[in-house]
């Protein structure tokens, strides 16, 4: 026998709640996919270096030199990114410029991003379920 006023709520999410809800999660995945290729570029560029910014190492290969703005297009749309700019030490004393094996310097789209993007996309029913789930979305009546 159940308690009174312990009856599970009928909740119903309106069209404006469930477009502002994807609109949200679009906006955040979208940040999320541009910090983790960022994090992935200073990486590449902190194993070409052997060290980590501002780390001090007999090993070190180079240095920092800064970073730059991209335009990238990805699956779900086109985003500036920031790309780590280095110098390598060669054996004869030189320098040369760091360049991303992940992001080409001229390319603007690749398909290790192109399918790393892929690979988070959600289908709706599961977006409208979690929305639901942690009260994202809808209300109760």
């Amino acid at each position: 026998m159940a308690k009174e006023g312990y009856a599970v709520k009928k909740v119903t999410t309106t069209e404006d709640q469930v477009a502002r809800f994807r609109l949200d999660i679009q906006t955040k995945l979208r940040q999320r996919v541009r910090e983790a290729i960022e994090t992935v570029l200073d990486e590449e560029l902190a194993e070409a270096l052997g060290c980590e910014a501002y780390q001090r190492s007999e090993g070190r290969r180079g240095y920092r030199n800064g970073s730059e703005q991209r335009p990238l297009t990805t699956e779900i749309g086109t985003r500036e990114v920031r790309v780590p700019r280095g110098r390598l030490r060669q054996d004869d004393g030189t320098t040369t410029e760091f360049r991303s094996e992940m992001l080409p310097r001229y390319a603007r789209r690749t398909n290790v991003i192109a399918e790393a993007i892929l690979g988070i996309d959600l289908p709706d029913e599961s977006i409208e379920a979690a929305g639901a789930g942690f009260g994202w979305i809808g209300s109760s009546t």
